[in-house]
């Protein structure tokens, strides 16, 4: 039986992971296998009375950070999911407009690249239960709350970034899957609470060699 093991920034022994990692780079006793991406810019509100617009109830004194903390949470996950290449019919129940208006602005270059034969093939996850326990890991690292938190710190016109980094050991510990996300916000306008979302992402496969 094939172990697997996932580790992200929220669990207490990530660092020491990580740091192991580095030191196996830097001893090039790691081998890149694949590397892929995807990306995703101003997500749109789930609200039916904004038509698509980025203002996460921005006429509703006191809910704004909340609205715009739940849609990006939930555009997080479906963009960590497409980037891993995990099938869209997997993907987890997301509000009604959330994923319709979001979906289509997901930006995957090697997708559909028939150069890139290995990005087409790769696939995290190819069955539900796998894709669940992908993206429960996942929500870890950006529940709504977390967003809400620290778009509530942002001054008008001001960025805030929120990077993370999700590893996945696999085939007993002898390959592994980095998964990293930088999602940065910005809070362009006191009147309409406007905010953009930008999420590039990457994951990277690779193997240890044996010596």
């Amino acid at each position: 039986m094939n172990q697997e093991t996932i580790f992200v920034q929220t669990d207490p022994a990530f660092n020491i992971v990580l740091d192991s990692l580095t030191e196996l780079r830097n001893q090039n006793r790691l081998q890149v296998i694949h590397v892929q991406a995807a990306t995703l810019t101003n997500v749109e509100s789930k609200d039916d009375d904004e038509d698509r617009r980025c203002k996460f109830g921005g006429k509703r004194k006191g809910v704004t950070n909340s609205a715009f903390g739940r849609t990006a949470s939930a555009v997080v996950c479906i963009c960590m999911l497409e980037e891993a290449g995990v099938p869209r019919r997997l993907w987890p129940e997301v509000g009604k407009n959330t994923r319709p208006r979001n979906e289509a602005k997901l930006q995957n270059p090697l997708r559909d690249d028939k150069n890139q034969p290995l990005a087409r093939n790769f696939h995290l996850a190819n069955i539900m239960v796998t894709a669940k326990r992908y993206w429960s890991k996942y929500d870890q690292i950006y529940p709504h709350f977390r967003i809400e938190d620290e778009i509530s710190q942002v001054d008008l016109k001001r960025q805030v970034g929120i990077p993370s980094m999700m590893l996945i050991f696999r085939r007993n510990f002898t390959e592994f899957v980095e998964i990293t996300t930088t999602f940065t916000a910005t809070f362009m306008s006191t009147a309409s609470c406007i905010k953009l979302l930008y999420l590039p992402r990457k994951v990277t496969m690779a193997n240890f060699p044996s010596s």
